[in-house]
């Protein structure tokens, strides 16, 4: 079904990913190698890609929307999220909700699962529209989301019973699960791979614990690993390399996300069950 304009009308209580060549961040579970977000990236796109980006660096708003048009006329998945984050945000185009969902809508088609999630967090702020955002976090989330926020399967693909189910719950539990399925995925729709692990060629697994009662996300480095280098490099760049700070570069970088994604949500709801907690890895590889 497209769209979801539905839950529009009913009253309910209650600058994106650059694209990144040969690197790429997967969701994992259960210890599972991770499904890359996105295809990967070729090299036209990539091009295309640091045109939009440094000419809104150059606050060239022109240069942006004409690089932006031609990108998205060539289909390139990221360019969808870029045009989205653009409406969004109102980065050289008059902001525009709407507009921003279709663009992010029409990324994961492309086969980028960042459009679902940048979906899932804006829908989530404000709330934009409780029923959306939580019908398409229960579609890219399903396995960090709390057991009281999904449907069965019967109820969720039919939307008049998805929706006469989410009309039934009292507001906390509604608020509840809006605020957990915005922090999950605003910190999966805007994250990065740094370019500091990139150039260091770090790879690795880290594990998320969210607590929404507590609005606290805590981080583990379950795997960590970068392989020898290929050609000279200096006695201080390897020791740099071995060095503990830089080992536990990529969950330093996912905690910041995670504050950046919490405060995007606050103040944090009242009533949430304690007992609610969310998990999930992020695995970064070279590719």
């Amino acid at each position: 079904m497209n769209g979801w304009t539905f839950a529009r009308a009913l009253a309910i209580k209650g600058l994106p990913c650059r694209a990144i060549a040969a690197a790429a961040i997967g969701l994992a579970s259960g210890g599972a190698q991770g499904e890359p977000l996105r295809p990967e990236v070729t090299r036209a796109e990539q091009l295309a890609t640091d045109r939009v980006h440094a000419a809104l660096e150059a606050r060239d708003c022109s240069k942006a929307v004409q690089y932006l048009n031609e990108g998205l006329s060539a289909r390139h998945p990221g360019l969808y999220l870029i045009a989205g984050t653009m409406f969004e945000e109102g980065l050289c185009l008059k902001p525009d909700w709407n507009r921003a969902q279709r663009h992010y809508q029409a990324g994961l088609e492309a086969g980028h699962r960042g459009g679902l999630f940048k979906m899932v967090a804006g829908l989530a702020q404000g709330p934009r529209d409780v029923a959306a955002a939580l019908w398409w976090a229960q579609r890219g989330l399903t396995g960090a989301m709390p057991a009281p926020c999904l449907a069965e399967p019967a109820i969720h693909e039919v939307p008049e019973k998805y929706v006469e189910w989410l009309q039934s719950w009292p507001a906390s539990r509604l608020s509840a699960c809006v605020y957990t399925a915005g922090v999950l995925a605003t910190l999966t729709g805007d994250l990065l791979y740094p370019q500091q692990a990139r150039s260091l060629q770090l790879t690795g697994r880290v594990a998320m614990r969210f607590v929404p009662a507590e609005g606290r996300i805590d981080w583990t480095t379950l795997e960590s690993d970068m392989p020898p280098p290929v050609g000279v490099v200096s006695e201080g760049w390897m020791r740099d390399r071995r060095s503990p700070r830089v080992q536990d570069f990529l969950r330093r970088h996912l905690d910041a996300a995670g504050q950046q994604a919490l405060k995007r949500f606050e103040p944090r709801p009242p009533g949430i069950d304690p007992g609610w907690t969310s998990q999930q890895e992020y695995v970064f590889t070279l590719q």
